[in-house]
């Protein structure tokens, strides 16, 4: 059988950084899922239930920071006296709207419309050599 890869054996890339077309790439993965993941994106996080304001999910994730719950764009932080596995969507609640208080309930800047380029006077270069010409033809 004939190997999937034709490059030769490779040592492993000096900054520990497996590729997709790396041969050792298979058992990288095995070892860290999260290779194959990227590190793109957040996990999913856990789901508390809707909001009753608007019945967007309320979702419970575990950051670099510690625990927070999320909602929309608003992130709160766990208190250091509430456990994952403890907080419910009632306990999440006020959290969610402490935090959008604190924040100011500032949404995203709208990004101004650009508007079309000047169209830019044309340079009379023409015209100047002509009169170059006339004068050397004199």
């Amino acid at each position: 059988m004939e190997p999937l890869d034709r490059r030769p054996e490779a040592e492993p890339p000096a900054a520990g950084r497996w590729r997709p077309g790396d041969r050792a790439w298979g058992a990288a993965v095995a070892c860290r899922p999260s290779l194959a993941a990227g590190r793109r994106g957040a996990a999913p996080g856990r789901t508390l239930g809707d909001h009753p304001a608007d019945g967007k999910p309320v979702t419970l994730h575990e950051g670099r920071y510690g625990p927070y719950v999320k909602h929309g764009r608003v992130n709160a932080t766990l208190p250091k006296s509430m456990t994952p596995e403890q907080v419910a969507l009632a306990d999440a609640l006020p959290l969610l709207e402490e935090r959008a208080v604190r924040s100011g309930g500032r949404k995203a800047k709208a990004r101004p419309e650009k508007k079309p380029a000047k169209a830019k006077p044309v340079p009379k270069r023409a015209a100047a050599s002509r009169r170059r010409k006339k004068e050397s033809d004199e």
